[in-house]
């Protein structure tokens, strides 16, 4: 996880603490805003290993039972296969900013006025946050592309003695 570096745009200091006498109130909601990302980058995780693993799934029935040749066998399992690669590579993300200094630059701030280190804080999270929604909201993009292919998986599962049926009345047309 990357950290978030101090956010520049601001470059101004708190001079007088009481023009913003509810800092604490203001990190404390900055803060709960980064849980709740975090807790939704959680929840899409979750999501995404059980389309996996519902894929998984359909591939093995796809391939254990012996109805199909291995032309419809290719057709039906596809969508499971791009749905399974597209949710193990937005699983393989890393790309989330976590908020604050690098560990060892704590004491760093240890040494301001709290007024202005819990400014920057607050600016930490603001960028974090706005990065890791970012991120989430992709891999939500790609959550619902996973459920839709799982699901056209589901449909060519449940329709493949038709498919197949179709598939073998084109290799009777083509000749082959």
């Amino acid at each position: 996880m990357g950290r978030m570096a101090n956010d520049n745009t601001d470059k101004f200091e708190i001079e007088d603490e009481t023009e913003f006498p509810s800092l604490d109130v203001a990190l404390g909601e900055v803060r709960e805003s980064y849980d709740i990302e975090q807790s939704r980058k959680s929840n899409i995780e979750v999501k995404i290993g059980g389309v996996v693993a519902v894929n998984a799934l359909l591939i093995s029935v796809i391939t254990a039972v012996d109805t199909v040749g291995i032309p419809t066998a290719v057709i039906i399992s596809l969508p499971a296969l791009v749905s399974t690669g597209l949710g193990l590579l937005a699983l393989r993300s890393r790309e989330y900013a976590k908020p604050g200094p690098e560990p060892d630059e704590i004491f760093g701030y240890a040494r301001r006025d709290k007024p202005n280190s819990q400014k920057d804080f607050i600016q930490n999270y603001r960028q974090a946050i706005k990065q890791n929604h970012l991120r989430n909201n992709e891999r939500m993009g790609t959550l619902t592309t996973c459920f839709w292919l799982t699901g056209a998986s589901f449909v060519l599962v449940v329709g493949a003695p038709l498919i197949e049926l179709a598939v073998q009345a084109v290799v009777r047309y083509l000749g082959m």
